[in-house]
């Protein structure tokens, strides 16, 4: 079972909104995709977290269709 980590979000979004901005957006995020914050995430749960972002628009819609590419290819 593939699992995505946490840190793999997180360390996708710090450079550009520093280290509180980037765990607000993902805690955020994870919360609207109706799941907890955790050190590992399934295939689907990241997808899901990847979903979210992207109804955020502009470079944080940009980083979480990248992430979602590189997750379905995993």
């Amino acid at each position: 079972m593939i699992q995505i980590s946490y840190q793999e979000f997180f360390e996708s979004y710090k450079d550009s909104l520093g280290v509180a901005g980037a765990d607000e957006l993902l805690k955020k995020a994870i919360s609207q995709a109706n799941l907890f914050k955790k050190e590992y995430y399934s295939k689907e749960e990241a997808l899901k977290i990847c979903d979210v972002l992207r109804q955020y628009g502009g470079f944080v819609c940009i980083i979480a269709g990248i992430l979602a590419s590189r997750f379905i290819i995993r």
